[in-house]
C-alpha cells in the first residue's frame, strides 16, 4: 500500500515539475520570435527580394526564382511561418 502511495506522489511532483519546464520553453520560444512582419519585408528587401503582388499577403521574388508569401501588417510572425520562410528563402532570419 505504501508503495503505491509513494508511485502516486511521484508521479504528480513529476507532472508539476514538467509544467514547470513546458511553460518556461514556450516563455523562451516567445522571446525568441519578435520579428515583426514589416521587419521581415525590409530583410527580404534589403536580400534583393521584391515586392511581386500583395493581395492578403505580400509576395516576394528573388531573381534567382526563390519566392515566399509575407502577411501584410505589422503583426508578429510565429516561430513555424519564420522558419518555413527562411527554408523557401535559404536565409538565416532568426
Amino acid at each position: 500500500m505504501t508503495g503505491l502511495r509513494e508511485k502516486t506522489i511521484l508521479n504528480q511532483i513529476l507532472r508539476k515539475t514538467l509544467c514547470k519546464n513546458m511553460l518556461t520553453l514556450r516563455k523562451k520560444i516567445r522571446k525568441t520570435v519578435l520579428m515583426k512582419a514589416t521587419e521581415l519585408r525590409k530583410k527580404l528587401e534589403k536580400e534583393g527580394f521584391e515586392n511581386v503582388s500583395s493581395n492578403k499577403h505580400h509576395k516576394y521574388r528573388h531573381p534567382d526564382g526563390r519566392t515566399t508569401m509575407v502577411p501584410k501588417g505589422n503583426k508578429e510572425v510565429g516561430l513555424g511561418l519564420l522558419k518555413r520562410i527562411e527554408k523557401q528563402t535559404k536565409l538565416k532570419l532568426t
